[in-house]
């Protein structure tokens, strides 16, 4: 498995020295929020290719989050009700709907902050913000300050357990090597 994951970070380590590395991680934050699917593994793995610059990943992941929030929000106040009937259908039957309406109610903009910095599914309270007419900025704004809290924190935990891994494998490739006795 180690000998698959150290190929793996080979392979793409091209990649990752290219100076357009930042915007994947934008772009991938930016296609995983419109597509509702869940990105801090996404994130992990951006971090492993550049462990060294895991705060830049996270800012990068953290704007395009921000902004593919802010196309949903903008599509959403567009095409009203109909869009998500459309494109996500039962979503406004679900639990998630229910306590994403009375946090938005209760708490207002802070409560999308707050789940985009927690491991919850933001898509309902974001929808329930664009319905209720919240402005786009503000939309941008509690999603990139959660979702930066959040990647920061992720980023980090990645690039600290990938260094200790690393470690742990040149430890026991020297420990495993012959070594030469003296005459």
């Amino acid at each position: 498995m180690t000998a698959l994951f150290q190929r793996l970070i080979t392979r793409f380590s091209g990649l990752a020295s290219s100076r357009l590395f930042p915007l994947l991680g934008l772009t991938f934050a930016f296609a995983a929020t419109l597509l509702a699917v869940a990105f801090v593994p996404v994130l992990c793995a951006l971090v492993a290719l550049k462990r060294r610059h895991w705060a830049r990943t996270a800012l990068g992941c953290a704007i395009g989050s921000a902004l593919g929030a802010t196309v949903l929000a903008w599509l959403v106040g567009e095409y009203g009700p109909q869009f998500i009937a459309e494109f996500l259908p039962g979503i406004a039957r679900s639990r998630e709907w229910e306590t994403g309406l009375r946090w938005v109610d209760q708490y207002g903009f802070v409560a999308l902050i707050a789940v985009a910095g927690l491991p919850l599914s933001q898509t309902p309270v974001l929808l329930v913000c664009a319905l209720m007419g919240m402005p786009l900025p503000t939309v941008f704004a509690s999603i990139f300050i959660g979702k930066l809290l959040k990647y920061l924190v992720s980023a980090a935990f990645a690039a600290t357990a990938l260094e200790h891994v690393l470690l742990r494998t040149r430890s026991t490739e020297n420990s495993s090597k012959p070594h030469a006795s003296n005459p």
